[in-house]
């Protein structure tokens, strides 16, 4: 027990530590230079195809790092067979109120998702001080693309909830300012504190989210360098598990939730490229909800002192 809060320790917290410990995925640099061909100097291919073709990288690549949340969530918080079947049974219903959010107030899902995601990247940047701080360096992955990107950005977020989803871009764009100063205050400190390969890759990252189409984009940010690295602290979590299971697991787990998303949220199969992409984050926000409360309870639960 006590090898494994130790290596729980070191996982519930972010990406984003200070010296070397957060070096950057391998298969990041090339991705980056694909992604920088496609988006600005390569053939002028079809939207619709990028479009198609970014949602499905995002999709498969970016849910496997939360497809593990059960297994981390019995083994950080050693529960027996009932108490895990309890931890099932809230995971799903986390879910299926986020999905519940999208069918009646689509507006509110909106908000509450890019808050979620803002907490969630925010987990990337343990070298700031707050939270507050952390939430606003992560909130800077949704408002660059909504600066540089105005008319993509807005009309994506009209698609997930109808004409208030403009609002709500204006308010992205708004909240842009501060969110891109934390983001350079926390680049430069996890640079200046020896963190020099996981700073330039979050800076190449940013540079992609504000030059290249928003799909492209966050697919560079979102599968080649957040989910990366969050992989590396399942690995840690669960030492013990091989590489068959983790992938077979992890294959499975994302199997049954891209089959679930596409009965809960309209047009993920849409032949119209823009509603499947818009669907495609609806698929995210109901998978990350639960994602986040369970590592919120995780860290509270081992947080509370010990009776």
């Amino acid at each position: 027990m006590a090898a494994s809060a130790s290596i729980a320790d070191e996982t519930v917290r972010g990406t984003g530590a200070l010296g070397s410990s957060a070096s950057v995925p391998r298969l990041f640099w090339p991705a980056a230079l694909i992604w920088a061909w496609v988006g600005l100097t390569g053939p002028q291919l079809d939207p619709d195809l990028v479009t198609i073709g970014a949602l499905f990288v995002m999709l498969l690549g970016g849910l496997p790092h939360g497809a593990y949340d059960l297994a981390i969530g019995n083994r950080m918080l050693d529960l027996d067979p009932h108490r895990a079947t309890i931890l099932l049974l809230a995971y799903i219903g986390v879910a299926l109120a986020m999905a519940g959010l999208w069918a009646i107030v689509p507006v509110v899902a909106l908000v509450v998702f890019l808050l979620s995601a803002a907490l969630h990247f925010g987990e990337d940047w343990s070298m700031l001080d707050t939270g507050l701080l952390r939430a606003t360096g992560g909130a800077s992955v949704i408002a660059i693309p909504a600066i540089f990107h105005r008319d993509e950005v807005s009309q994506l977020f009209v698609l997930m909830c109808g004409p208030e989803g403009e609002q709500v871009a204006r308010l992205a764009v708004a909240s842009g300012p501060v969110a891109i100063l934390v983001m350079l205050t926390g680049l430069a400190r996890a640079y200046v504190e020896g963190n020099r390969q996981w700073a330039l890759a979050q800076a190449t990252a940013f540079a992609g989210l504000a030059i290249l189409p928003p799909q492209l984009g966050f697919t560079l940010f979102f599968v080649f360098l957040h989910s990366p690295l969050h992989m590396r602290e399942v690995r840690r979590t669960l030492p013990d598990w091989s590489t068959t299971r983790l992938a077979s697991y992890g294959a499975a787990i994302c199997a049954a939730a891209l089959l679930g998303g596409a009965m809960l949220v309209d047009n993920l199969l849409s032949e119209r490229p823009d509603w499947a992409l818009a669907s495609g984050f609806q698929v995210l926000s109901i998978l990350a909800a639960p994602h986040l409360v369970l590592h919120w309870f995780i860290d509270r639960t081992r947080a509370a002192p010990r009776q």
